[in-house]
């Protein structure tokens, strides 16, 4: 089952020197007469209808020069080579005279797109060539280099893209401005090939890459280790009672300081106001009374059913409390006592 991942491993390999050398033959095409590469061409036009025009006759456009072509169909005669040779008959003519319109008008796009073009693509051939070794590092012996190739090969392919795109749309629209000035013209298939076959490798070699990275990551590679899985425990949440599960009022029960204070207080009602505990009212024997609006006081048997209360203070002092209270209810009921009926 290693057979197959090694093919496409090759095959991506074959695709991304190709790529690099069929961009390479792109920008060095038309730089020469002698060598096969002088067959090839962007434009071709008649340029002896055009008096300022540097060749007569038949004249082709390349990303160096212009030249005219010779008997054996390749280019002869050309201007002084120079880098990213303008297509710009306004430029290349030494006369505006039965120049289309087209070109005196919207010379800049003509101009700078053939430029920016090759310009483009020379970058692109670049990041090509860097991405290469990281290529090589990466696919063929699983290093850990993938980020950078990635990095290199899609700037590449960026570039790339843009400047042939540029270059064939410029050529593409002064071949429709000759014809549809009578002049008839024709696009270099050659170069047109070369050029699209470069995007072609970039695009397939991109599908492939991806399938060589999945192979190799996912389940279906024999390299392929489960990896292990630890199962986490449980977090200890601690658990708290719920809303209705609470209890609230005057039946809640507290902490007790000491468990012998006081079961005979009959305390009637209760409130802590800054530390201290109050009754409305104590009778002498320990059961509970109420004070009428007269001052008066009846006193009622303790029930089973009175809530027995505890304090937060300490023992001593709420015993302290609880004589000053009673010795305070017996004055009032002295006094009840005392007034006239």
């Amino acid at each position: 089952m290693k057979v197959l991942p090694l093919t496409f491993k090759l095959i991506s390999l074959i695709l991304l020197l190709g790529s690099f050398l069929t961009l390479l033959l792109t920008l060095i095409t038309g730089g020469t007469e002698d060598s096969a590469l002088g067959k090839f061409y962007w434009l071709q036009t008649d340029c002896s209808k055009y008096p300022g025009s540097p060749i007569q006759g038949q004249c082709r456009w390349t990303y160096y020069h212009l030249c005219g072509v010779a008997s054996n169909g390749k280019n002869t005669n050309c201007v002084k080579s120079k880098p990213a040779y303008p297509f710009s008959p306004r430029d290349n003519f030494s006369s505006r005279d039965k120049i289309p319109a087209s070109f005196l008008n919207d010379r800049n796009k003509y101009f700078f797109m053939s430029r920016i073009g090759w310009a483009f693509a020379i970058i692109g051939l670049f990041f090509l060539f860097c991405a290469v070794l990281p290529f090589i590092t990466y696919i063929l012996f699983g290093g850990r280099f993938g980020w950078i190739f990635w990095i290199l090969y899609g700037l590449s392919f960026l570039f790339t893209v843009i400047g042939v795109a540029l270059s064939t749309a410029v050529f593409t629209s002064g071949k429709n401005v000759f014809g549809h000035a009578n002049n008839k013209a024709s696009l270099g298939a050659r170069i047109l090939s070369t050029a699209w076959i470069t995007i072609g490798c970039f695009i397939v070699n991109l599908f492939v890459i991806a399938y060589i990275r999945v192979s190799r990551g996912g389940k279906a590679s024999d390299d392929y280790i489960p990896p292990v899985y630890q199962e986490a425990e449980p977090a200890v949440t601690e658990k708290k009672p719920g809303f209705f599960k609470r209890t609230f009022g005057r039946k809640e029960k507290y902490p007790v300081d000491d468990a012998a204070a006081l079961q005979a207080d009959g305390l009637s009602a209760e409130n802590a106001v800054g530390g201290q505990r109050f009754t409305d009212t104590v009778s002498g024997d320990g059961s509970l009374g109420a004070a009428n609006s007269r001052g008066h006081y009846s006193l009622n048997s303790k029930t089973e059913n009175a809530p027995q209360y505890t304090s937060y203070m300490p023992s001593e002092q709420y015993e302290q409390q609880v004589q000053d209270v009673m010795r305070k209810l017996e004055q009032e009921k002295a006094a009840a006592a005392a007034a006239p009926q």
